[in-house]
This record gives structure tokens, C-alpha cells and sequence, in this order.
């Protein structure tokens, strides 16, 4: 009976042009992740092309963890392996949380791409999420640490599959659970070689940033940086980074009070991610506390600040930053500041004001995407 079920729900998703092998699959029907992969590439999925396997993915109108999984799941039969990281970054962002089969496949792009920071950062977000440690979750691991070469790492994992029961369990963590999983993962990201460095510490960060992992990111904070590294400038831009990057403005402003000393490289940072959440005035002020504090701004502030007035549709503020730039900073404006100023006034409706800069921008900056930004906003306004 359950073979059937399999087999209907994989031909009628086949008929549509994808093949769902995933949760449904693994946990409803009792069938492994592996097996029921095997079965649907037995059936053609792996002759589909990326083309069609995004246009089903589009067509969608909510993108649950199974259609996440899915298009992950295409990368890969496809060798794309930095598009399935892609597709997992904007999975989390698109607040849909990560299953076993998720974290699974993403093990396999640590591995083909030899990704150890990232793998490492895998395992953690395995810890946290209370995903069951069975032998094949641990395979997975010990894989993606010998083929990055880490093998003390996948001594360790091998270590750990022997010693414990692998018996399934319900993969929901309950309350009882959660105290002895965050021990754990302290216990994990401790004994990694990477924690007991600055650049190892800086490098796990790097990693949460890039992959919204911000629950890790906390831990690393939290339980590695506070009590294994000294807190200096390059730790704290990497908190600063990885919380902004992760949504979380207020804790790296945090962060950012608290460090003895800070560069042009944090505030920008921190302006950067306000302005990317569309805080507008929170950039605003990073900027004031940064020159007030005697920073002087670089090129890259001055981009992330006219982004944030772009997105927030004020076009006179982001005029006054672009003349301060040049007059006050004495700053030549690159490539990237005349793309926000054609974006600045193009949403705000100012094509001629746009057509205007276009015209200034020197033969030196590519433009290619200022024409098209400005053709973009000639045609949302139908002009």
C-alpha cells in the first residue's frame, strides 16, 4: 500500500515536469532519503533540465521545505553545487526552516566543493535542530570531513555514531532535550579546531553570515568568542557582519558599543545591513555616529548609504549624501555611486534627474547596468 502511494505521488509530480523525493517520501511513507531519491532518478528527474525544474519552482505559489529540498536536490544532480548553497541561503531567508533530507544534501555540497568551514556549520545547525544523529545522517558527516581532509573530525563523528543508540526517534526536540542539544553544540563548536582561533572564530562567523544561520551565530558569540578569543577589532567586524547580515541590527549595534576600537570597515557594516532591512534611519544615524566619531567614510559607506536612501525613496537626502561625498570627504564617485544615483531617482520617479547622471557617468565605468537600471524604472513608470 505504501509502495503505491510512493509511486502515484512520484508519477503525478512527474507529469508536471519535477519530482518531489523528499519529506513526504522519508517520513510519511517510511522510505529513506536515499532510496526514494534513487527511485525518482531511475524515473528521468536527472534528464530534466534546470530550466524546467525553475519554471516549476516559480510557478509555485508557496514555497514550502519540500519544494525547497527539491530544487536543492536539482542543483545537485546537476553538479551546481554553488547554486544548491544559493538556493539553501535564501531558503532560510525566506524563513522556511531546514529538514534532515535539507541538511543531508547540503552535506554533499560541503563535500563536492570541499567546503570544511561550511560543513562544519552543517553539523552545528544538525546539533541545534535536534536532528536524529541515525547512521545515515553520521555517514554523511564523516564523508564530508574526509573529503575535506579533516580527518580528526571524521574520527570523531565515527566515534560518536558507535557509541550511540541509532535507533529513529521523533525528530521534534522537546523542552527536556533543548538544554543537553545547545551543551552539545558548545561541546561541538569548542572542540573544533577552527573555535580555538581568532581567523577560526572570524571564519565559523563568516560562514553564518553567508547562510543566515543566525541561532549559530549566537552560540559561536555566545559560548567560543566570549571565553576561547580575545575580543579584538576583527572578531567583533565579524560579529558585526554576521548579525547585520542575519537581520539582527540591534545586536550588532551591540556588538559595535562594545568594541574599543572600530574602523570605517564596521560602521559600513552596520549601515550596509540597516539599509538592506530597509531601516533607512538607522543607517542614517550609523552614518552621523561614524562621522561624529571621526571616521572618515570610504567609497563602500557611501554606497551602502545611498542604497539605503534609494530603497526608502528619499532622493533629496541621498543628493546631499552624494555632494558631501565629493565635497566634504573629497571622495571621486566610482562606478557603483553613479548606479545608486540612477536607481535613487528612477524610483522616486525622477527619470529626467536619472537620464541626467547617466550622461555624466566617465567613459572608465562599465555601462551596461546603468542603462539597464534606468530602462528598468522607464518602464515600471511607462515611460
Amino acid at each position: 500500500m505504501q509502495l503505491k502511494s510512493l509511486n502515484r505521488c512520484q508519477n503525478r509530480i512527474l507529469s508536471a515536469g519535477m519530482c518531489f523525493f523528499q519529506h513526504t517520501c522519508s517520513m510519511d511513507l517510511g522510505v529513506m532519503p536515499l532510496s526514494c531519491m534513487e527511485n525518482c532518478r531511475n524515473k528521468g528527474w536527472n534528464l530534466m533540465s534546470m530550466r524546467d525544474a525553475l519554471a516549476v519552482f516559480t510557478s509555485v505559489a508557496q514555497h514550502d521545505v519540500i519544494t525547497w529540498n527539491t530544487l536543492i536536490a536539482c542543483y545537485i544532480l546537476h553538479k551546481e553545487y554553488s547554486k544548491a548553497l544559493e538556493a539553501y541561503t535564501k531558503m532560510q531567508e525566506d524563513g522556511t526552516e531546514p529538514d534532515d533530507v535539507t541538511f543531508v544534501s547540503m552535506l554533499q555540497v560541503c563535500s563536492s566543493l570541499m567546503l570544511l568551514v561550511y560543513g562544519m556549520l552543517i553539523h552545528a545547525c544538525i546539533i541545534l535542530a535536534g536532528i536524529n544523529m541515525d547512521i545515515y545522517v553520521n555517514s554523511c558527516l564523516f564523508e564530508m570531513y574526509v573529503k575535506c581532509e579533516s580527518f580528526e573530525d571524521g574520527d570523531f563523528v565515527r566515534g560518536s555514531s558507535q557509541r550511540k543508540d541509532t535507533t529513529i526517534s521523533n525528530l521534534t526536540p522537546t523542552m527536556n532535550s533543548m538544554g543537553s542539544q545547545d551543551e552539545e553544540l558548545t561541546s561541538f563548536l569548542l572542540q573544533e579546531s577552527l573555535a580555538g582561533s581568532v581567523n577560526g572564530c572570524c571564519k565559523l562567523l563568516k560562514a553564518c553570515s553567508i547562510m543566515n544561520a543566525l541561532d549559530i551565530g549566537r552560540h559561536v558569540h555566545c559560548n567560543v568568542v566570549e571565553t576561547v578569543c580575545d575580543f579584538d577589532m576583527q572578531v567583533g567586524n565579524a560579529l558585526v557582519d554576521m548579525y547585520a547580515k542575519c537581520g539582527s541590527i540591534q545586536d550588532a549595534y551591540s556588538v559595535l558599543c562594545k568594541m574599543q576600537k572600530r574602523d570605517a570597515v564596521t560602521w559600513t557594516t552596520l549601515i550596509s545591513g540597516s539599509g538592506h532591512y530597509m531601516d533607512y534611519q538607522f543607517a542614517v544615524q550609523c552614518y552621523e555616529e561614524m562621522v561624529k566619531e571621526g571616521i572618515d567614510p570610504v567609497e563602500t559607506t557611501y554606497v551602502c548609504l545611498l542604497t539605503a536612501c534609494s530603497r526608502a525613496g528619499e532622493w533629496k537626502e541621498g543628493c546631499r549624501y552624494f555632494e558631501s561625498m565629493m565635497k566634504q570627504h573629497e571622495l571621486t564617485p566610482i562606478s557603483d555611486h553613479f548606479y545608486c544615483m540612477i536607481d535613487l531617482f528612477g524610483r522616486s520617479g525622477k527619470l529626467i534627474e536619472a537620464d541626467d547622471i547617466l550622461q555624466t557617468i566617465p567613459l572608465s565605468c562599465p555601462g551596461v547596468v546603468a542603462y539597464r537600471t534606468f530602462l528598468n524604472h522607464c518602464k515600471s513608470h511607462k515611460n
